[in-house]
């Protein structure tokens, strides 16, 4: 996913913290690097609870959350 922005809410895919795709919504990008931080809306992992802010992942981990789709 090229194109991200704060506030966005977003579908995140990293099969070695979650089992399955979560919903989150994006709260920073990183300047250094394709770095993207999101805060779950959802989870399956207790390291990573409902709220949590502090996971990072890259861009090509995303896909956009379309709510009417």
């Amino acid at each position: 996913m090229k194109n991200v922005k704060k506030g966005q809410s977003v579908i995140v895919y990293d099969r070695y913290r979650f089992a399955l795709p979560l919903r989150g919504i994006v709260v920073a990008l990183s300047t250094a690097n394709d770095g993207v931080q999101v805060q779950l809306t959802e989870s399956n992992n207790p390291k990573y609870p409902v709220g949590c802010d502090n996971v990072w992942v890259s861009r090509r981990q995303l896909r956009k959350f379309c709510e009417n789709a």
